[in-house]
């Protein structure tokens, strides 16, 4: 409460103080005057600048220390975790897996099954026409045998037996795929192909550190193709401080 108090204390200080001083400021610099006053306007604002990072540092320093306190506190606790949590994992996914592979061998040989079923049926049905277009007379042997091609040619109507899935997870209990991701092994070969067309241009992002450096050290004399080097606002520097 007291150091909530000091701060209160302060930033009544500090609104006094910038309301005085923007009163005082001109509209536009017409004399020497004027400029050394607005000059000195800036550096006041730097001290100013000074004196608002002296105020809340302590209270930044002390809420920093907490965090970085519950971070580590929560990240060594999370820690103690993660290897009966791979374990448990492993096991699972163990188990998950032989389940589905004899899962999916019942699935293939009942689908075997099911399709030897069908096809003796339809040899079945066939035999049958075959002897009926022999014991039939000459009128009915065509219509018989253009019944027993078009059967003979259509496709097996097979009846799967539905497998029980291999086993039921708990509610709430769910499978996270594998997720994946791109890792380039070989720059030239990427960069070849973004330029044939093979690959998007969204493939390879600046180097905007390595870039900005460049920038910094050569200026206008950057020559890079396709980047130019950007000034940034002009700005008055103060001793002891900084504008911006």
């Amino acid at each position: 409460m007291a150091e909530q108090t000091e701060l209160v204390r302060m930033d009544e200080g500090f609104v006094d103080e910038l309301s005085d001083l923007s009163s005082t400021l001109p509209k536009r610099i017409r004399s020497q005057v004027q400029y050394q006053s607005v000059q000195s306007a800036l550096a006041f604002f730097s001290g100013m600048r000074r004196r608002i990072r002296e105020k809340y540092a302590p209270f930044k320093r002390s809420a920093l220390d907490h965090l970085n306190l519950l971070r580590q506190g929560e990240k060594d606790d999370t820690a103690k975790c993660q290897p009966y949590e791979r374990v448990c994992q492993t096991l699972i996914t163990k188990w998950e897996e032989e389940r589905e592979e004899q899962a999916r061998q019942e699935l293939e040989a009942a689908m075997e099954a099911a399709e030897k079923k069908a096809q003796a049926e339809r040899d079945q049905q066939l035999a049958t026409l075959a002897k009926e277009i022999d014991a039939a007379g000459e009128s009915d042997k065509a219509v018989l045998s253009g019944v027993r091609e078009t059967l003979g040619s259509r496709p097996l109507e097979v009846a799967y037996t539905p497998v029980k899935q291999p086993y039921s997870r708990p509610e709430g209990h769910s499978v996270r795929q594998p997720t994946y991701q791109a890792q380039v092994i070989n720059l030239k070969m990427l960069i070849q192909a973004i330029v044939a067309g093979h690959a998007d241009i969204q493939c390879v992002q600046p180097a905007t550190t390595y870039l900005n450096s460049r920038a910094r050290r050569e200026k206008e004399q950057l020559c890079i193709p396709g980047v130019v080097a950007v000034a940034g606002a002009r700005k008055t520097i103060i001793r002891n401080g900084r504008t911006g």
